[in-house]
């Protein structure tokens, strides 16, 4: 049995042949309480013009949200168009590649935050390499490569003072007053 997904008032259950898609307090038994409705679609009762037309909505929705980037936490700039192209481009490369792996390992929505801090520390210390160059390299890493280059002599101090000045205006004592 699939796992459910949604929120409290509406969720889904996929499995092998179906879609079970329940909305809370529908109907009305008898007893006047009030019971989800369920609704399901069944694969094989699809044809397959709509089946074809499923297909390509969820690719051009999948693809299309790896645009929507959050902004960049130190400048709150949005993503330029070629950071949205980069990372719809390697959602598009992973499918075209034949892979049946949906999901990318090691993140869905493009560069994280931490690869981001990295990269442009990175550009700091190798001004010739591209930002997308040196992101790319980043994404690459292994966790522990990841902290030991974040620990390492030479970049620790730009990571900080990076990190610094992400953090400007934002009373960190405050913060933690809030857990009592």
């Amino acid at each position: 049995m699939a796992e459910v997904k949604g929120t409290r008032v509406l969720g889904h259950k996929v499995d092998d042949v179906a879609v079970t898609f329940t909305v809370k307090d529908v109907v009305k038994s008898e007893s006047g309480t009030l019971l989800p409705g369920v609704l399901t679609l069944t694969f094989a009762c699809l044809s397959p013009e709509v089946k074809q037309q499923a297909m390509v909505h969820g690719l051009v929705q999948r693809v299309s949200d790896r645009a929507a980037m959050s902004r960049d936490g130190s400048s709150g700039k949005s993503a330029t168009p070629e950071e949205k192209f980069e990372a719809m481009k390697v959602l598009v490369d992973h499918y075209n590649s034949g892979s049946a792996a949906w999901n990318l390992s090691g993140g869905e929505r493009g560069p994280s935050d931490e690869v981001k801090l990295l990269a442009t520390a990175l550009s700091e210390l190798y001004p010739l390499k591209g930002l997308d160059e040196l992101t790319a390299w980043v994404r690459k890493r292994s966790k522990d490569e990841l902290a030991a280059l974040t620990t390492g002599e030479k970049l620790k101090p730009i990571v900080e003072r990076l990190r610094s000045e992400r953090a400007k205006g934002v009373d960190a004592e405050a913060l933690l007053g809030e857990l009592g």
